[in-house]
């Protein structure tokens, strides 16, 4: 049977799939540049055959042969012919590399000893290629600062080199999940990184690095810490109506999240009593680094994650347990700032099951995906309920319908999310989902 076909669809919204092969379990996939369309191009690096793919249209798979001392490298278009190149770093030589039907030889740009030309090892996705005033620009990083180069390797001046830790606009905070036995493991983390602060008329014009996958989180229990203490997230477009939502797991078996909303306040000293409101939802808070706006408002809204009891009867349990899925609900809540708190009322209340094995393991889902699919400015939803099904929420008019808009059936048993990306000019966002030897790529291909 052609694999294309073992994949069984119910589709409402206009989503679509394509399936690429994927054997070797070291071969990674990203999002780059479009070979032909309006869709941007899936390649997967494989050793060190790079193979791009079109998810739309008959262009057949085109190649590029990354040299054994080949380390750092990005893709783009440099030469304004619509077809991806790769530039890489191999020691001090920068190379330029066709991605085409048959594969090229190298040539090389120019040398420059640097950070990178010191790297050996296999090859890497690094941001090298830059558009500044519509020119292509190669970026090479120093200590504190990117030096730009021609394609020729003349000087083209620098970007300077910025910390983006501790920057609320770009960091998302969570906390590590429990135990059954109410064990809490407190493991705070933020997204720090540093990036070139480039001028208006520069941008990055290789590819964007993978995104951070969603996690399902327990937030530390309420009697540890103080609620200025508990991880948190801003919420408002203004500084005059933002505001920091702390949020807590109760740390018992009712799986309620206790959100504390504090007043923005840069000048709150320590020892002052916090000037904020307390309140509690039923469930988990699904924790994301990206902001969540299911209704595309402008604020961030929340999505809690429940399992809740079967059913009341000793026979409704043994049911469950024999057919080995248990109930489970999410919820999406919006943020209200008149009344600068998430509605008690779910905007939509989506239900499913999952494998019971996948609940006595402490986790809520294979998978859970939070991105805008359809690109029309709501955070959309997807789900890996289980190792073979895959399900698809597209915000809409009403919200979320209570049936999924698209599902799958996988033919080999799902792994992990390989990546999540923009794949379409409207901005709407794809992902590879990998199962054994594939890598089947679910993304909006409807207006």
């Amino acid at each position: 049977m052609n694999l294309a076909l073992a994949i069984l669809l119910h589709v409402v919204a206009a989503l679509d799939s394509r399936i690429i092969p994927m054997v070797n379990p070291e071969a990674i996939a990203f999002v780059g540049p479009a070979e032909s369309g309006p869709m941007k191009s899936i390649y997967v690096l494989d050793n060190r055959t790079l193979t791009a793919y079109a998810l739309q249209g008959t262009t057949p798979p085109r190649q590029a042969i990354l040299p054994e001392d080949v380390t750092a490298f990005d893709v783009a278009d440099t030469d304004g012919d619509h077809q991806a190149e790769v530039i890489a770093v191999a020691g001090k030589r920068i190379l330029r590399i066709p991605v085409s039907g048959s594969p090229a030889e190298a040539a090389t740009l120019f040398e420059s000893d640097g950070i990178l030309s010191r790297d050996k090892g296999e090859p890497y996705l690094y941001p090298l290629v830059y558009s500044v005033s519509d020119r292509p620009i190669i970026g090479l990083p120093k200590e504190d600062r990117v030096l730009l180069h021609s394609l020729s390797g003349e000087d083209a001046g620098e970007f300077p080199l910025r910390s983006l830790e501790g920057n609320s606009r770009w960091t998302r905070f969570g906390a590590g999940t429990s135990d059954l036995d109410g064990t809490i493991q407190w493991n705070i983390w933020q997204w720090a990184a540093l990036a070139p602060e480039l001028p208006r008329d520069a941008r990055h014009a290789g590819v964007t690095p993978h995104s951070t996958p969603t996690q399902a989180i327990f937030a530390q229990p309420t009697r540890e810490r103080e609620p200025r203490e508990w991880p948190w997230f801003p919420v408002g477009k203004t500084p005059g109506e933002r505001v920091k939502v702390h949020f807590a797991w109760s740390g018992d078996l009712r799986q309620e999240t206790i959100i504390f909303v504090e007043n923005f306040a840069d000048n709150v000293s320590e020892d002052s009593q916090p000037d904020g409101e307390t309140f509690r939802y039923p469930g988990v808070l699904i924790s994301s680094f990206d902001p969540l706006d299911f209704n595309g408002d402008g604020y961030d809204d929340i999505l809690l994650a429940r399992v809740p009891e079967p059913g009341g009867s000793l026979g409704s349990l043994v049911r469950t347990v024999t057919n080995g899925s248990w109930p489970f609900e999410l919820t999406a809540h919006l943020y209200v700032p008149e009344k600068r708190r998430f509605e008690p009322r779910p905007a939509a209340l989506l239900e499913y099951r999952v494998e019971v094995t996948t609940i006595l393991n402490r986790q809520t889902f294979k998978a859970i995906v939070l991105r805008d699919f359809n690109g029309d400015g709501s955070t959309d939803l997807a789900v890996a309920p289980n190792e073979k099904e895959f399900l698809v929420w597209i915000w809409g008019d009403t919200g979320f319908n209570k049936k999924a808009d698209y599902s799958s059936e996988l033919p080999e048993e799902f792994k992990r999310v390989e990546f999540e990306g923009v794949l379409g000019k409207k901005g709407n966002w794809g992902v590879g989902l990998r199962t054994e030897h594939n890598l089947i790529v679910t993304f909006y291909s409807g207006n």
